[in-house]
């Protein structure tokens, strides 16, 4: 009986000591039981097209905008700024580098919409849409 204790004991020892091992090793290397909120800025800070003008103006609160560019305007490019950097963005579906142009974006005569999804870090999504019409 007391050969068992003492192998429940060396157990229950080394166990004890894999545990500390293993906080004292999270202690070191900056490991806490607390984690810092994630943002949920999900807003723009800056909007623009390659041709015809934002209507109406750009403004952080907007979400749907229009253009309109002339018929031998046969493409697009779309420049949107993140407010907070560790937000991301897809621009028509396409993931992209906040405050870069995007890919070209073929436009058909008539209306062509194109959206933005901001994504906060918390994973949360504000979308932002721009109606580029192309003339006849």
């Amino acid at each position: 009986m007391k050969n068992r204790i003492d192998r429940s004991m060396m157990l229950y020892r080394r166990v004890a000591i894999q545990a500390l091992t293993v906080l004292a090793a999270g202690l070191v290397v900056g490991c806490s039981s607390s984690t810092s909120p994630k943002s949920t800025d999900n807003n723009l800070s800056n909007l623009t097209v390659s041709a015809g003008t934002l209507s109406p103006a750009f403004s952080a609160a907007v979400t749907s905008y229009g253009v309109s560019v002339p018929n031998a305007t046969t493409s697009i490019t779309v420049t949107a700024t993140t407010d907070n950097s560790k937000a991301t963005l897809q621009i028509h579906g396409v993931a992209a580098t906040s405050g870069s142009p995007s890919a070209a974006q073929a436009l058909t005569v008539g209306p062509n919409l194109i959206d933005i999804a901001v994504y906060a870090e918390d994973g949360t999504v504000r979308i932002y849409d721009v109606t580029v019409t192309r003339g006849s």
